[in-house]
């Protein structure tokens, strides 16, 4: 019985593997979501981060994010996991927002339609937090930081390039501070 089980675990859905790689067929997906909706109840155990299906379809970066239609068909099938937390405490919503972080809300946008729509579906889950006590407000806030970081590290690394002097003046007060 161990065995069958461990093996059964072990052999994810086809619509996991499906959604594999850079470049995916997401006609494919919603295809087998409509299909075999039973296999986006599948929780990813063999992994260490057990993962829904919506986790995992949402922490796809821009070129592979899933259109609105894929998202909304997973939630309907498995509403459960929009309050699942996968082994970091962190809900599909935290995923997302660590994956894309820019929460300027623009409709023509296909990710914040879903982030619109996971906010719609379970409003609470801006409230849950990870195992390392973040908020989703949290993983965004650090995720701008970052952004606004590397942007003045670019900035002065520029005006470094164009004016020699101020990188000679930087250095003599370094070296005689």
């Amino acid at each position: 019985l161990y065995t069958a089980l461990t093996r059964l675990v072990r052999q994810r859905p086809i619509l996991w593997i499906l959604t594999d790689g850079n470049h995916i067929n997401w006609d494919a997906v919603l295809a087998r979501l409509k299909s075999y909706p039973s296999e986006a109840r599948w929780i990813c155990w063999s992994e260490t981060t057990r993962n829904t299906f919506l986790h995992r379809i949402l922490s796809k970066r821009s070129s592979n994010f899933p259109p609105l239609e894929v998202v909304i068909k997973t939630i309907e099938v498995f509403p459960k996991a929009l309050k699942t937390s996968n082994a970091y405490g962190r809900l599909p919503l935290h995923e997302f927002i660590i994956a894309f972080g820019d929460l300027t809300i623009n409709l023509s946008s296909n990710q914040n339609l879903a982030l619109l729509y996971l906010l719609k579906s379970n409003p609470k889950g801006t409230q849950v937090k990870s195992s390392r006590k973040n908020l989703p407000l949290h993983y965004a806030l650090q995720v701008h930081y970052v952004q606004a970081t590397e942007a003045r590290h670019r900035s002065l690394v520029r005006m470094l390039e164009r004016d020699t002097h101020v990188l000679l003046r930087l250095t003599e007060r370094l070296l005689t501070a």
